[in-house]
């Protein structure tokens, strides 16, 4: 056979630094389509590790194509005609800057803050991504208009489980969704919140109910993006309900 592509085509050229459990960029922009955000919708990702996410949406946002920063193997073949290849890939014209951002990310990590500026830099991002080092269990709706969130939290040893712990039994796992979950309810009226997750007990530690759920598979692991509508009354609705 003959390799056109060289290093996977899932990866795009711009990542510099990863953290733990890092998506794999196609699959970032593959929930992204799933959860039905398009350029110009309102996205924030409270929990933005590297920034995959992030910068995914952002070169949509911007007009930038998939690999359109990388190299090819065939870059490198006889009678390859570079001067060509630039020209295509000129021919793509990026869409205009945004004028309000629309793209938002934080993270409790000051480290992953920088990763993910890093890596919105080398995406090619000249747009602002207002970027906020902040706990997930405190945020707040960065806009007027209700958007999307979609965040990939973490799980298994990313939040101290050790062994074949599940999130739903860890300690520190279950205070940690049950604030952010509070959050949610009570902050983001309007919103759709679509959490990636291998643990399928997701929806019962946030005490909320998926409106959706859709398989997907994370390198060999098998995952779940839930989908929840938060509803304009839902956290009253909770706190009437009598204590058993």
């Amino acid at each position: 056979y003959l390799d056109t592509s060289g290093e996977a085509l899932f990866k795009r050229g711009w990542r510099l630094e990863t953290g733990d459990a890092p998506l794999r960029e196609n699959l970032a922009a593959g929930l992204l389509r799933v959860a039905g955000w398009k350029p110009g919708m309102v996205l924030l990702d409270p929990m933005c590790g590297s920034g995959t996410i992030l910068a995914e949406a952002a070169q949509m946002l911007a007009g930038i194509p998939p690999g359109a920063r990388r190299p090819f193997a065939f870059e490198k073949f006889h009678g390859f005609d570079g001067e060509e290849w630039r020209a295509i890939k000129g021919s793509v014209k990026p869409n205009p800057l945004p004028t309000t951002p629309t793209i938002f990310g934080s993270d409790i990590s000051g480290d992953m803050i920088v990763m993910t500026r890093n890596n919105l830099n080398k995406a090619g991002i000249l747009f602002e991504v207002p970027l906020k080092q902040i706990e997930a269990q405190a945020i707040k709706p960065p806009s007027e208009t209700p958007g999307i969130i979609l965040t990939n939290p973490p799980y298994g040893e990313r939040i101290g489980v050790r062994g074949d712990s599940t999130i739903e039994t860890d300690e520190m796992a279950s205070a940690f969704f049950s604030a952010f979950s509070t959050a949610l309810k009570q902050r983001f009226a309007g919103w759709s919140v679509f959490l990636f997750s291998a643990d399928l007990g997701l929806p019962k530690l946030l005490r909320l109910k998926e409106a959706r759920k859709t398989p997907f598979f994370n390198g060999a692991l098998e995952c779940r993006l839930f989908r929840f509508d938060m509803v304009a009354g839902f956290n009253r609705r909770d706190e009437a309900k009598p204590k058993q």
